[in-house]
Protein backbone atom coordinates (compact mmCIF):
# COMPACT_ATOMS: atom_id res chain seq x y z
CA UNK A 1 0.00 0.00 0.00
CA UNK A 2 2.77 2.11 -0.44
CA UNK A 3 2.12 3.91 -3.35
CA UNK A 4 -1.55 4.89 -2.08
CA UNK A 5 0.49 6.34 1.11
CA UNK A 6 2.07 8.33 -1.79
CA UNK A 7 -0.67 8.88 -3.85
CA UNK A 8 -3.48 10.14 -0.66
CA UNK A 9 -0.23 12.39 0.50
CA UNK A 10 -0.38 13.90 -3.25
CA UNK A 11 -4.22 14.40 -2.98
CA UNK A 12 -4.31 15.69 0.93
CA UNK A 13 -1.76 18.29 -0.44
CA UNK A 14 -3.86 20.69 -1.89
CA UNK A 15 -6.02 20.62 1.26
CA UNK A 16 -6.07 22.74 4.33
CA UNK A 17 -7.17 20.22 7.04
CA UNK A 18 -7.73 22.84 9.65
CA UNK A 19 -9.84 25.19 7.74
CA UNK A 20 -13.83 24.03 8.83
CA UNK A 21 -15.47 21.79 5.96
CA UNK A 22 -11.46 20.81 4.06
CA UNK A 23 -11.56 17.43 5.75
CA UNK A 24 -14.67 16.58 3.57
CA UNK A 25 -13.91 18.05 0.77
CA UNK A 26 -10.79 16.36 0.94
CA UNK A 27 -12.21 12.39 1.21
CA UNK A 28 -14.82 14.17 -1.62
CA UNK A 29 -11.86 14.37 -3.53
CA UNK A 30 -10.40 11.11 -2.97
CA UNK A 31 -13.67 9.42 -3.34
CA UNK A 32 -13.47 11.35 -7.21
CA UNK A 33 -10.68 10.30 -7.89
CA UNK A 34 -11.07 6.80 -7.24
CA UNK A 35 -13.82 6.53 -9.50
CA UNK A 36 -12.25 8.23 -12.31
CA UNK A 37 -8.89 6.54 -11.82
CA UNK A 38 -9.35 3.01 -10.03
CA UNK A 39 -12.23 1.81 -10.52
CA UNK A 40 -10.34 -1.45 -12.37
CA UNK A 41 -7.83 -1.22 -9.48
CA UNK A 42 -8.38 -4.29 -7.18
CA UNK A 43 -7.50 -1.74 -4.09
CA UNK A 44 -9.71 0.67 -4.46
CA UNK A 45 -11.63 0.67 -1.63
CA UNK A 46 -8.48 -0.03 0.39
CA UNK A 47 -7.39 3.40 -0.91
CA UNK A 48 -10.59 4.65 0.18
CA UNK A 49 -10.77 2.76 3.90
CA UNK A 50 -6.98 4.23 4.18
CA UNK A 51 -8.22 7.71 3.01
CA UNK A 52 -10.74 7.40 5.72
CA UNK A 53 -8.76 6.76 8.67
CA UNK A 54 -6.47 9.75 7.75
CA UNK A 55 -9.14 12.07 7.98
CA UNK A 56 -11.52 9.84 10.14
CA UNK A 57 -14.03 10.16 7.87
CA UNK A 58 -17.20 7.46 7.63
CA UNK A 59 -15.49 4.84 4.87
CA UNK A 60 -17.19 5.00 1.18
CA UNK A 61 -16.92 1.84 -0.40
CA UNK A 62 -17.65 2.24 -4.41
CA UNK A 63 -19.43 -0.90 -5.76
CA UNK A 64 -16.22 -1.53 -8.25
CA UNK A 65 -17.86 -5.07 -9.75
CA UNK A 66 -21.20 -3.43 -10.66
CA UNK A 67 -19.58 -0.01 -12.36
CA UNK A 68 -17.30 -1.44 -14.87
CA UNK A 69 -19.41 -4.78 -15.73
CA UNK A 70 -20.92 -4.03 -19.30
CA UNK A 71 -24.84 -3.66 -18.95
CA UNK A 72 -26.56 -4.56 -21.74
CA UNK A 73 -29.67 -2.22 -22.72
CA UNK A 74 -32.26 -5.52 -23.21
CA UNK A 75 -31.05 -7.14 -19.52
CA UNK A 76 -33.91 -7.55 -17.06
CA UNK A 77 -34.09 -9.12 -13.54
CA UNK A 78 -36.95 -9.62 -11.22
CA UNK A 79 -36.38 -10.64 -7.74
CA UNK A 80 -39.59 -10.74 -5.04
CA UNK A 81 -40.50 -12.64 -1.93
CA UNK A 82 -43.42 -14.85 -2.65
CA UNK A 83 -46.83 -15.31 -0.67
CA UNK A 84 -45.00 -18.41 0.51
CA UNK A 85 -41.52 -16.77 1.30
CA UNK A 86 -40.05 -18.13 -1.41
CA UNK A 87 -37.55 -15.70 -3.15
CA UNK A 88 -37.90 -16.01 -6.70
CA UNK A 89 -35.29 -14.65 -9.06
CA UNK A 90 -36.33 -14.70 -13.05
CA UNK A 91 -34.43 -13.01 -15.54
CA UNK A 92 -34.62 -13.07 -19.43
CA UNK A 93 -31.37 -14.08 -21.58
CA UNK A 94 -29.38 -10.86 -20.85
CA UNK A 95 -30.36 -10.21 -17.67
CA UNK A 96 -29.12 -14.02 -16.40
CA UNK A 97 -26.10 -13.22 -18.77
CA UNK A 98 -24.83 -9.83 -16.80
CA UNK A 99 -25.79 -11.42 -13.73
CA UNK A 100 -23.64 -14.51 -14.37
CA UNK A 101 -20.96 -12.10 -15.17
CA UNK A 102 -21.07 -10.21 -12.18
CA UNK A 103 -20.81 -13.29 -9.60
CA UNK A 104 -17.60 -14.37 -12.19
CA UNK A 105 -16.31 -11.27 -11.00
CA UNK A 106 -17.08 -11.37 -7.78
CA UNK A 107 -15.93 -14.82 -6.60
CA UNK A 108 -12.19 -13.92 -7.87
CA UNK A 109 -12.54 -10.73 -4.86
CA UNK A 110 -11.43 -10.23 -1.46
CA UNK A 111 -13.67 -10.92 1.40
CA UNK A 112 -16.45 -8.61 2.06
CA UNK A 113 -16.05 -7.37 -1.62
CA UNK A 114 -19.74 -6.65 -2.74
CA UNK A 115 -22.22 -5.46 -5.14
CA UNK A 116 -25.84 -3.89 -5.50
CA UNK A 117 -28.55 -3.98 -7.80
CA UNK A 118 -31.05 -1.34 -6.68
CA UNK A 119 -35.09 -1.68 -8.03
CA UNK A 120 -35.54 0.03 -11.07
CA UNK A 121 -32.11 0.64 -11.27
CA UNK A 122 -30.01 -1.28 -14.34
CA UNK A 123 -32.09 -4.56 -15.00
CA UNK A 124 -33.77 -4.93 -11.75
CA UNK A 125 -37.60 -4.26 -11.97
CA UNK A 126 -39.48 -1.52 -10.19
CA UNK A 127 -41.09 -4.03 -7.51
CA UNK A 128 -37.93 -5.62 -7.24
CA UNK A 129 -36.25 -5.95 -3.59
CA UNK A 130 -32.72 -4.82 -3.33
CA UNK A 131 -30.11 -7.38 -3.98
CA UNK A 132 -26.65 -7.25 -2.42
CA UNK A 133 -24.20 -10.19 -3.19
CA UNK A 134 -21.34 -10.51 -0.92
CA UNK A 135 -18.18 -12.69 -1.33
CA UNK A 136 -17.11 -14.32 2.11
CA UNK A 137 -14.56 -16.93 3.40
CA UNK A 138 -15.33 -20.63 4.84
CA UNK A 139 -14.67 -19.05 8.40
CA UNK A 140 -17.93 -16.57 7.73
CA UNK A 141 -19.94 -19.16 6.87
CA UNK A 142 -19.23 -21.18 10.14
CA UNK A 143 -19.84 -18.13 12.19
CA UNK A 144 -23.20 -17.65 10.46
CA UNK A 145 -24.32 -21.64 11.40
CA UNK A 146 -23.18 -21.10 15.13
CA UNK A 147 -25.02 -17.86 15.36
CA UNK A 148 -28.10 -19.67 13.41
CA UNK A 149 -28.25 -22.32 16.28
CA UNK A 150 -28.25 -20.16 19.21
CA UNK A 151 -30.77 -18.41 17.64
CA UNK A 152 -33.11 -21.32 16.60
CA UNK A 153 -32.89 -22.80 20.47
CA UNK A 154 -34.97 -19.02 20.82
CA UNK A 155 -36.35 -17.82 24.57
CA UNK A 156 -38.51 -19.31 26.64
CA UNK A 157 -41.79 -18.29 26.09
CA UNK A 158 -43.84 -20.60 27.24
CA UNK A 159 -45.39 -18.72 30.08
CA UNK A 160 -45.97 -15.99 27.58
CA UNK A 161 -49.42 -14.57 27.51
CA UNK A 162 -50.77 -14.01 23.94
CA UNK A 163 -53.57 -12.05 25.17
CA UNK A 164 -50.81 -9.37 26.63
CA UNK A 165 -49.03 -9.25 23.28
CA UNK A 166 -49.08 -5.56 22.38
CA UNK A 167 -46.71 -5.23 19.77
CA UNK A 168 -45.36 -7.68 17.17
CA UNK A 169 -42.16 -7.41 14.99
CA UNK A 170 -41.08 -9.68 12.51
CA UNK A 171 -37.52 -11.00 11.86
CA UNK A 172 -37.82 -12.19 8.33
CA UNK A 173 -40.20 -11.40 5.07
CA UNK A 174 -44.17 -11.16 5.72
CA UNK A 175 -45.83 -11.73 2.01
CA UNK A 176 -45.76 -7.51 0.61
CA UNK A 177 -48.93 -7.72 0.08
CA UNK A 178 -49.80 -7.56 4.09
CA UNK A 179 -47.80 -4.19 3.70
CA UNK A 180 -45.53 -5.62 7.06
CA UNK A 181 -41.81 -5.33 6.89
CA UNK A 182 -39.19 -6.81 8.94
CA UNK A 183 -37.88 -5.13 11.47
CA UNK A 184 -40.30 -2.70 12.20
CA UNK A 185 -42.93 -2.76 15.16
CA UNK A 186 -46.43 -3.27 14.98
CA UNK A 187 -49.10 -2.43 16.48
CA UNK A 188 -51.54 -5.28 18.24
CA UNK A 189 -54.93 -3.69 17.26
CA UNK A 190 -58.11 -4.97 19.47
CA UNK A 191 -60.37 -8.06 18.10
CA UNK A 192 -62.74 -6.81 15.82
CA UNK A 193 -66.60 -7.16 16.60
CA UNK A 194 -68.06 -10.42 15.62
CA UNK A 195 -68.65 -11.29 12.13
CA UNK A 196 -66.27 -8.37 11.23
CA UNK A 197 -63.23 -10.02 11.05
CA UNK A 198 -60.89 -9.63 7.80
CA UNK A 199 -61.93 -12.42 5.04
CA UNK A 200 -58.16 -13.07 4.23
CA UNK A 201 -55.49 -14.69 6.92
CA UNK A 202 -51.86 -15.38 6.73
CA UNK A 203 -50.82 -18.29 8.72
CA UNK A 204 -47.15 -18.28 9.25
CA UNK A 205 -46.10 -22.08 9.35
CA UNK A 206 -43.52 -22.66 12.25
CA UNK A 207 -41.76 -25.97 11.53
CA UNK A 208 -42.61 -28.53 14.24
CA UNK A 209 -44.71 -26.04 16.35
CA UNK A 210 -47.60 -27.20 18.25
CA UNK A 211 -50.76 -26.40 17.31
CA UNK A 212 -51.83 -25.07 20.59
CA UNK A 213 -48.81 -22.50 20.27
CA UNK A 214 -50.69 -20.78 17.42
CA UNK A 215 -52.41 -17.24 18.11
CA UNK A 216 -54.31 -14.93 15.69
CA UNK A 217 -53.39 -11.50 16.23
CA UNK A 218 -54.56 -8.35 14.54
CA UNK A 219 -51.89 -6.18 13.14
CA UNK A 220 -52.23 -2.37 11.71
CA UNK A 221 -50.15 -2.43 8.80
CA UNK A 222 -48.18 0.54 7.10
CA UNK A 223 -51.27 1.34 5.13
CA UNK A 224 -53.29 1.91 8.78
CA UNK A 225 -55.39 -1.02 7.70
CA UNK A 226 -55.64 -4.04 10.10
CA UNK A 227 -54.51 -7.46 8.75
CA UNK A 228 -55.19 -10.75 10.15
CA UNK A 229 -52.51 -13.13 10.84
CA UNK A 230 -51.72 -16.08 12.63
CA UNK A 231 -48.42 -16.81 14.63
CA UNK A 232 -46.65 -19.34 16.49
CA UNK A 233 -45.45 -18.22 19.89
CA UNK A 234 -42.06 -19.92 19.31
CA UNK A 235 -41.02 -19.32 16.25
CA UNK A 236 -38.01 -17.16 16.33
CA UNK A 237 -38.97 -15.14 13.67
CA UNK A 238 -41.36 -13.36 15.41
CA UNK A 239 -40.30 -11.28 18.43
CA UNK A 240 -43.39 -10.47 20.93
CA UNK A 241 -43.61 -7.34 23.43
CA UNK A 242 -45.32 -6.93 26.23
CA UNK A 243 -46.39 -3.22 27.84
CA UNK A 244 -43.21 -3.94 30.53
CA UNK A 245 -41.09 -4.83 27.65
CA UNK A 246 -41.46 -1.36 26.06
CA UNK A 247 -41.35 0.55 29.13
CA UNK A 248 -37.80 -0.97 29.25
CA UNK A 249 -36.85 0.25 26.38
CA UNK A 250 -37.69 3.68 26.91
Amino acid sequence: MHEYEKLLQNILASFNLEKPGEIDRAYEACVEYARTNLLNDPNCNAFLHLASQRLESMPVHLDTIGMTTPLPSEARLDLYVSDENEVVLSGNRYGLDYLGSLLDRLKDAEASEHFHLDPGDGPLTRRSWPFIVYREEGDWFEEQEKMAAAAAMGPDRSQLDPGQVVVVQFMDFPPPYLKLATQKLYKVAPPPPEGKAPRQIWDKHYEGGTDKRYHDFLLVNDDSVPVHVRLHMDDPGVLYFQRSDLANLL
